[in-house]
């Protein structure tokens, strides 16, 4: 990370860094590494500070950040010791512990929505709250006096377990999908990309960045991007269409990876693969909201809708689950779905 090289260079010449220099040099040399990757950034993944959402962050207590974001309850503690916690709307829980964490130092605030962590090795972990309620972790690594290899430690819930998938990781548990990490990437601050991979054993994953050697300029940033939720809003629209409620949903930034095929190694048999995941998995994930959103969300056609969303169009925007719409006899939604785009009006082929 940058970090640590400036903060050396300022003890020289100064004789002596206060701790409060010492953490305002930190905040403003991680934000300005942050913002220059994602001014550079050529895909959502590497866009680090956009969507990062605004939430109060302290470094004064004992956590950071203690919020609830798009239904995910996220904690990121001042104490590197103790690990980051996720929990989603469906009660699935995700804790991880950072790399370095015995060693680390407290986290210093870069700005709502980011810490940062010194590790007092040539390399800073910043943790990153998205406002879609997923968690991204940014590795800045100074110097080629750094480490290659960043450990994460993760506690899953019982009996769950890490599958790869092409170049992502997705978290199992009684064959239903509960989260992931998106693919590794790292990037040297000319913009090229360095050699990164994960490596699994159990449930500690390790990313393994290969910046010594080769053309690279310092800082390098990487980064495992943690999901948990695929919509990162699911919600019933305040207006009704002919008298009968709308739920909208709308993909997170983890929901687009999966739905599109990135994080299963892309390409048409990744995209199949991420629509399947789409119409089970995400289909669990609206209903599991109960309430308001599963009254409003009951009838076969709904169902149907989703599916044709899910299987039979690549939509970006939000998906509008309208329940005046027919139920499609025998669940026929793809006849002609070039035509209806999932708003069909009949019951029968169109």
């Amino acid at each position: 990370m940058v970090l640590s090289g400036f903060l050396a260079a300022g003890a020289l010449a100064l004789g002596v860094t206060s701790p409060a220099g010492a953490e305002e040099e930190l905040k403003t040399e991680t934000g300005s590494v942050l913002a220059e990757v994602t001014s550079k950034s050529t895909s959502r993944a590497t866009e680090v500070l956009n969507g990062v959402a605004n939430v109060s962050t302290d470094s004064t207590g004992d956590a950071a950040i203690d919020a609830t974001v798009a239904g995910t309850d996220l904690i990121i503690p001042t104490d590197p010791s103790d690990p980051i916690t996720v929990k989603s709307h469906k009660g699935d829980v995700i804790s991880v512990e950072l790399p370095f964490a015995d060693k680390a130092a407290d986290a210093v605030v870069v700005a709502d929505g980011v810490v940062a962590f010194d590790n007092r090795n040539a390399s800073t972990t910043a943790a990153i709250a998205k406002g879609e309620g997923s968690l991204q972790v940014v590795t800045i690594i100074d110097s080629a006096s750094a480490p290659t290899r960043y450990v994460y430690e993760f506690n899953l819930p019982e009996g769950a377990e890490v599958i790869a998938a092409g170049t992502t990781l997705l978290f199992i548990d009684d064959g239903k999908l509960f989260g992931g990490l998106a693919p590794a990437w790292a990037k040297d601050s000319a913009g090229r990309d360095v050699p990164t991979r994960y490596e699994v054993t159990g449930a500690t994953i390790t990313q393994v960045v290969e910046h010594v050697g080769g053309e690279v300029t310092y800082p390098v940033v990487a980064d495992p991007w943690i999901g948990l939720a695929l919509f990162q809003n699911i919600s019933v629209a305040q207006k009704e269409e002919k008298g009968q409620p709308v739920v909208n949903l709308d993909l997170s930034g983890w929901g687009w990876a999966v739905y599109i095929g990135i994080t299963q190694g892309g390409g048409a048999v990744g995209f199949a693969a991420g629509q399947a995941i789409l119409n089970t998995a995400g289909w669990d994930e609206a209903w599991s909201k109960g309430g308001r959103v599963r009254r409003a969300l009951d009838k076969p056609s709904q169902r149907q809708q989703f599916s044709c969303h899910a299987l039979g169009a690549l939509a970006a925007g939000t998906w509008n689950l309208e329940k005046y719409r027919p139920n499609r006899i025998g669940g026929d939604w793809w006849s002609h779905a070039y035509i209806h785009h999932c708003n069909w009006n009949t019951s029968y082929r169109e």
